[in-house]
């Protein structure tokens, strides 16, 4: 039987696909968060066995900060701070989400 991560894990094995369960990795051409969202989802997979809503608050700091990273890359001034932006509203929306579906940061 297989569980929602080892599925993640082998589709993406498999076929190079789901880089970011909310749709978020490749936020326009100027920025591409996809490093961030893999990530993020690897660490949900392995926490839903730790159930601890601490490591849940690390991972989407990690998101954001991972995020940030991939903006600060851009050397027009412009661009990288509408990535922040963008990125600090993936964060919003991740942190909310989890909120909700969790009941805990």
């Amino acid at each position: 039987m297989w569980t929602t991560a080892g599925y993640q894990i082998a589709r993406r094995v498999i076929t190079g696909d789901d880089h970011c369960t909310g749709g978020a990795g490749s936020a326009g051409s100027f920025y591409n968060f996809t490093y961030a969202c893999d990530t993020h989802d690897l660490a949900y997979a392995l926490i839903r066995f730790l159930k601890s809503w601490r490591s849940r608050l690390s991972a989407n700091s990690f998101f954001l900060a991972d995020m940030c990273r991939a903006c600060s890359l851009r050397s027009n001034w412009s661009v990288r701070h509408k990535g922040y932006a963008r990125a600090l509203s993936y964060y919003t929306l991740t942190s909310a989400w989890n909120w909700r579906k969790y009941g805990t940061p």
